[in-house]
């Protein structure tokens, strides 16, 4: 690796593990510009002559708004695109990058793991909002939530998890909070066996998600999180109007 200036219209970017330029970061730098302070971006010189930036974006869109021409660059030469996927994931593994942006650095550079939460969303016929871009229909965007279900209850459940939200509620992004997706996942994994499905999805359809939601915030205080409510109001609305010795015991929760 060495240490150069390279002209900013030199430089290009590889969106398949980098993550999406955002403008108000770009605003922040130049409303605080201060050339003496700005690091030196990292590239790397791919075997097409072509430079690459690996960690820079923001500050390579803030000077390239001054009309500043050119940028200190640490060079990295002939790294593979993996390898590129891999240096950006490791810059970057900080609290300030989001989870979706870092799944997206890992399956850029073929992380088994990331590739298989994703394989298994798409089986849930959903998508990663890996840009965190907000999409409405179709799309999770609580990758940490999908990283604790995989890692908890495995994979069969995780795809489960998110059919059975969908099959309720519907694919609106809405749906799948993570506080929620969690909490759905914790109920079944509890009770699969003890529960009559075409039961509960009709009571929850009936109860709506709005209604739903309202009694999870309501029961909120007498837990730690909401997250922990979720699994607890499913069951009562199951158990509502069921013999005693059909409904769900809710000790199985605090296991």
């Amino acid at each position: 690796m060495r240490l150069r200036n390279i002209g900013v219209n030199e430089l290009k970017t590889d969106m398949s593990y980098q993550s999406p330029v955002r403008q108000t970061q770009v605003n922040k730098i130049v409303k605080n510009f201060d050339e003496k302070s700005i690091d030196s971006i990292v590239v790397n010189l791919r075997e097409d002559g072509h430079y690459y930036i690996v960690d820079g974006q923001h500050r390579v869109s803030a000077l390239r708004h001054l009309g500043i021409l050119d940028v200190s660059a640490k060079v990295h030469a002939g790294l593979t695109l993996d390898e590129e996927a891999k240096l950006y994931h490791d810059i970057n593994s900080r609290p300030t990058k989001s989870p979706n942006a870092m799944a997206k650095a890992k399956m850029a550079h073929g992380d088994k793991f990331a590739d298989d939460i994703d394989m298994a969303v798409e089986e849930a016929g959903m998508h990663i909002d890996y840009e965190v871009n907000h999409k409405s229909v179709g799309y999770v965007g609580a990758y940490r939530t999908l990283e604790n279900i995989y890692k908890k209850y495995g994979r069969e459940k995780l795809v489960e998890t998110l059919l059975f939200i969908k099959r309720v509620f519907g694919n609106h992004n809405g749906y799948f909070k993570g506080f929620f997706i969690e909490g759905v996942a914790k109920f079944l994994n509890s009770f699969e066996q003890n529960l009559n499905m075409n039961s509960l999805e009709q009571k929850l359809q009936k109860q709506g998600f709005s209604n739903l939601l309202a009694e999870i915030n309501k029961q909120r205080p007498n837990f730690k999180s909401k997250t922990e409510a979720v699994p607890f109001v499913i069951a009562d609305v199951y158990n509502k109007n069921r013999k005693a010795d059909h409904k769900l015991n809710k000790k199985f929760l605090m296991l």
